[in-house]
């Protein structure tokens, strides 16, 4: 009884000035429409992403940003291929854990000429997402973008 007597009131207010009766159908409308629009998809920041330390000195640091929803990680996979130069031997995988732990393998392939490095990153997933990968090793990082189940290659 007491809410549609405060109803009432704010009713005849309303009548009595266009103006603002007109403001509240305004936001009513908007509030209305915004509580339609769904949420965007969470985004998932890799943050197991591995440190690769081998024989000639060098360190190997990769990173993966995936965009994915935390309830469709399902069957996400991240497996980083390092191609380094021929000769180099690894010396320890760190994997830094994070919300991906468990769900990232790392090959490292002694392939290369030279002092060359290279990286290859492929997040496989029932689920289209977008993935940037990152990769390091001593000057500044390069970052390349795709989707889940596109190999990205990345050029140090």
């Amino acid at each position: 009884m007491q809410n549609s007597n405060k109803l009432r009131k704010i009713m005849m207010m309303c009548l009595r000035r266009p103006a603002i009766f007109s403001l509240v159908l305004c936001l009513s409308a908007l509030f209305g429409i915004l509580g339609t629009i769904p949420q965007a998809q969470a985004l998932i920041v890799c943050n197991g992403d591995p440190i690769v330390r081998l024989s000639n000195g060098a360190v190997l640091h990769a990173k993966v940003t995936i965009a994915i929803d935390p309830k469709q990680l399902g069957d996400l996979h991240i497996n980083y291929t390092f191609h380094v130069p021929s000769g180099a031997k690894v010396q320890q995988v760190i994997y830094t854990g994070g919300s991906l732990a468990g769900r990232e393998s790392v090959q490292v392939d002694a392939d290369q000429t030279g002092n060359s490095y290279s990286e290859q990153v492929l997040a496989t997933s029932s689920v289209s997402a977008s993935v940037t990968a990152t990769f390091a090793h001593q000057g500044a990082p390069v970052t390349a973008s795709g989707m889940t189940n596109q190999p990205i290659l990345l050029l140090a």
